[in-house]
């Protein structure tokens, strides 16, 4: 997938009471927003695509109107955050509070603790941009290990050398 913008087929979808378009939530890059299709109504040949929110999304659960005037929807806000705990692995228990890794902005979906648990390695979303991150554990300092862009990239792994 390196290279394309990154789009997921989204389940979720509708047609307007007149037959002459789609609506559908829609992720692409990372945010899933409403999206219409307009179709002609006699072959179904879709004639235009037009996005209809515009926020970081997820833009969810929508309902149209039978007149097609008005648009209801929730909008949800989330976010996915990298935490550390103090473990006692003889035990099986975290034994303390837990700190975030990750900053706010940052939608974390893989991460691994390097070796010494000096070091995070962070894959995850930034302004719609995948990137990887090596987040130090004991004085709290991220740098990019990898360019923000729109490449699929797989979960960091460290080296166990």
């Amino acid at each position: 997938m390196a290279g394309r913008a990154q789009i997921r087929v989204d389940p979720r979808f509708c047609w307007a009471a007149a037959g002459k378009a789609i609506y559908v939530e829609r992720t692409v890059r990372g945010a899933k927003n409403i999206w219409r299709m307009t179709v002609d109504p006699i072959t179904l040949q879709a004639t235009k695509v037009e996005r209809l929110t515009t926020s970081p999304g997820p833009d969810v659960e929508f309902s149209i109107s039978p007149d097609g005037k008005k648009l209801a929807f929730t909008n949800e806000r989330r976010q996915v955050r990298a935490w550390t705990f103090p473990f006692d692995a003889g035990h099986g228990r975290v034994t303390g509070p837990g700190l975030p890794v990750t900053a706010a902005g940052i939608d974390a979906y893989s991460i691994d603790l390097s070796r010494d648990g000096k070091s995070v390695a962070i894959r995850g979303f930034r302004g719609g941009q995948i990137g990887i991150w090596e987040k130090s554990v004991v004085n709290g300092r991220a740098e990019p290990m990898v360019g923000n862009d729109s490449y699929e990239r797989a979960p960091p792994t460290w080296s166990p050398a």
